[in-house]
């Protein structure tokens, strides 16, 4: 019995002794610092671009983000962004910053002032922001861009009741002011993960959308973009067949 005791108490202590390892692991994991990471021969181009300051947002900036061909416009998607009157959670939405020659300060909490490759004080500034397609289970996108970053598409994979969206986004712009419309969203209706990654080639014709779980095995799907004879409008057209694994799964 007193064995048994003894065995009981080194076991008993064996635990805790793992748990409180674990609880001052745990502790660690805080607020991160907002810091811009090193990286051996490349010179960063100012400070990291932030997500909202306020508490407990959780939009998850940077998930996924594209660049243009010139490097002075970044989309940032930010998967975890709840609808604006808190009534759904997760909807989404992606962020176009441009950067410009004068500091413009705080952007509704994003925001990054920085000094660009010339030397010159220059900043991060957020032009638009383009709402997400509704709730989804998990907070995830996917984004791509053409070469001036004026054609966008955006997938999320985890769209609840679907099995994934992808939209495409337009900025019509004109001698005095510019604008986004949404020129499409392709879809698919069985749990696919429809939009877990997606790429545009630089003149923003051609468009692959990834579905990792389609029909068990994933597929990748190429669009492009074609003037529709029905009503002269834009839409996208698949390429060919759905490209899928064959079936030895290679």
């Amino acid at each position: 019995r007193q064995l048994r005791l003894m065995q009981s108490i080194i076991i008993l202590s064996a635990v805790l002794g793992r748990t409180g390892g674990l609880l001052s692991v745990l502790s660690d994991f805080g607020p991160p610092d907002l810091t811009i990471p090193t990286i051996e021969g490349w010179k960063p181009v100012g400070d990291a671009i932030f997500g909202p300051q306020y508490e407990d947002s959780q939009v998850f900036l940077g998930t996924d983000v594209a660049l243009s061909a010139n490097g002075l416009r970044v989309i940032a998607a930010a998967p975890g962004t709840d609808d604006g009157d808190g009534s759904a959670f997760d909807t989404g939405a992606v962020h176009v910053f441009q950067q410009h020659a004068t500091n413009k300060g705080d952007n509704d909490g994003i925001s990054s002032s920085i000094e660009g490759a010339d030397g010159n004080a220059t900043a991060w500034e957020r032009v638009d922001s383009l709402p997400g397609p509704g709730p989804s289970t998990v907070a995830v996108s996917s984004v791509a861009c053409a070469a001036e970053a004026r054609r966008v598409v955006v997938g999320y994979p985890f769209v609840a009741a679907s099995g994934g969206k992808v939209q495409i986004w337009e900025e019509e712009t004109t001698n005095t002011d510019s604008s986004w419309l949404l020129e499409e969203t392709l879809s698919m209706p069985s749990e696919s993960w429809f939009g877990f990654a997606v790429d545009l080639t630089a003149d923003g014709e051609y468009l692959a959308v990834s579905a990792p779980l389609n029909a068990g095995r994933g597929s990748v799907q190429v669009f492009h973009r074609q003037r529709s004879s029905e009503d002269e409008n834009m839409t996208w057209v698949s390429v060919g067949e759905v490209i899928t694994a064959d079936d030895e799964g290679a």
